[in-house]
């Protein structure tokens, strides 16, 4: 992966590297593997406007993407300042964390901060309350079957994210934690209006500990570091009181390192003597900076992280991403799709329209009972098939495309077996992830209203070994 120059051109991208650096990377640079990289790392703002500065040409939608992505993040902010305002009139304690804070807290430009949710640290105690606030705002509460996870409410028009949370992971001291941090707010402006988030040092502490929980997955992680460093000067003193108030002095090292190694970042020298010492650290950090180089899971924000097709909530599918599946695929009469996950049977449909026959895979029985319906009312029942399957019986031999909406892990191994058993010629198309190491040949932007999806493709590299 180092030596691709889409790589070092991300790289230099996530480090705010000068526009000599980028025109440098860029020639060598295939569009379609730069939005691949992009994309994983999460940097397709900075990534269009490093290519800006340059004067160099934008692939195909990365400009509409970056747009929708500030229209987004925009929009997020305002909910934020709305929200804490509303709970601030309540006399209910909530603190902004995530994303939007960042954005505005850590980088000039917010707009290249791409944001997808809001988060709120809360205590349990005022969690209820908290949550009653919102749905006050027309938001609707999710399920939320494992307490320890955060409770989420959806708008019910704008579909925006909100996520309660009341800790920070282990060790978390409860409401000794909580109070400290409300104690060390400061004030910046979001959406032009003042509100009190977490202190620098905090900020960037629970930053790190965020990532250490859920993996750092993209260069993005490690450039919030880098961001929050540069633009609060913080002292080891203030980090290290943070990190120990809330249990994140061994995360703050990671993270502290990796924007070190991979960005230039300069760091307090204090930090390196723990780091120095500490085998395990060390060794963490060698995993770390491997997954991010060499190809790091990427499973969304809200990932449940086993990796199987079951733990992948329904998403219906947006109608144009669904037309851009099926055109990457260059899905025709001749093709039999084969859609693993199927859901509400959308892509299998549509491919039926095409004049393909279409066959759909899910293991929700109800789900393929809605597809069958959905087949016959749209007159495409004689040219589909729906199954209750699991993935493992999945019959790839069948098909010449296989469309999925799964883990890159998951999409890895059916490559593997695509490539055993598939034809020549056979198409391999995924909705928002990819398949790990396995380079997609083709990847396409979707936008859709302040939303950006990516599909991949694979074609070529179904013919080739696994590296």
């Amino acid at each position: 992966m180092t030596n691709l120059p889409e790589w070092r051109l991300v790289r230099a991208v996530a480090s705010g590297a000068e526009a000599a650096a980028v025109r440098e990377a860029f020639p060598a640079c295939r569009p379609e593997r730069l939005l691949w990289l992009g994309h994983r790392h999460r940097l397709l703002a900075p990534l269009a406007a490093a290519l800006r500065r340059a004067s160099l040409p934008l692939p195909r939608n990365l400009e509409a993407s970056a747009l929708a992505s500030a229209r987004l993040g925009l929009h997020l902010a305002g909910e934020t300042q709305r929200l804490v305002a509303a709970l601030e009139g309540e006399g209910l304690r909530a603190i902004p964390i995530g994303g939007p804070v960042i954005a505005a807290t850590a980088y000039e430009r917010p707009s290249l901060r791409e944001v997808t949710h809001l988060d709120l640290l809360t205590t349990p105690g005022e969690l209820g309350a908290v949550a009653r606030s919102i749905e006050q705002a027309s938001y609707v509460r999710s399920s939320r079957p494992d307490p320890r996870e955060p409770l989420s409410l959806r708008h019910a028009g704008s579909g925006t994210i909100a996520s309660l949370h009341v800790d920070l992971g282990e060790p978390w001291r409860g409401a000794r934690c909580f109070d400290e941090l409300w104690a060390r707010r400061q004030t910046v402006t979001i959406a032009r209006r003042p509100v009190r988030v977490l202190g620098a040092a905090d900020l960037l502490v629970t930053t790190c500990l965020a990532r250490r929980a859920t993996g750092w997955r993209d260069l993005r992680s490690v450039s919030d570091v880098a961001a929050i460093l540069a633009r609060r000067p913080l002292t080891w003193t203030a980090l290290e009181r943070s990190a120990r108030t809330l249990g994140g002095l061994h995360a703050l090292r990671l993270g502290l390192a990796l924007a070190e190694r991979l960005l230039g970042t300069a760091v307090p020298r204090a930090a390196r003597v723990g780091r120095d010492r500490s085998r395990r650290l060390g060794e963490e950090i060698v995993r770390a900076e491997h997954g991010l180089v060499h190809g790091a899971r990427d499973d969304g924000p809200r990932d449940p992280g086993a990796g199987d097709a079951r733990d992948i909530p329904f998403e219906p599918t947006p109608e144009a991403v669904v037309s851009a599946m099926l055109d990457l695929a260059r899905a025709g009469a001749t093709d039999v799709l084969l859609d693993l996950g199927c859901g509400d049977g959308r892509i299998v449909i549509e491919a039926a329209r095409r004049g393909a026959r279409g066959i759909g895979i899910d293991s929700d029985s109800a789900r393929i009972e809605s597809a069958r319906a959905a087949a016959r009312a749209a007159g495409v029942e004689s040219s589909v098939r729906f199954e209750t399957k699991d993935l493992e019986h999945a019959p790839l031999r069948e098909a010449t495309i296989v469309a999925t909406f799964l883990y890159p892990d998951v999409n890895a191994r059916i490559i593997e077996r695509a490539r055993r058993e598939m034809s020549p010629g056979a198409r391999f198309v995924s909705h928002r992830y990819d398949a790990g190491a396995i380079a997609p040949d083709s990847t396409e932007l979707v936008v859709h209203g302040m939303q950006v999806s990516i599909v991949h493709a694979w074609r070529e590299s179904l013919q080739r070994t696994v590296p």
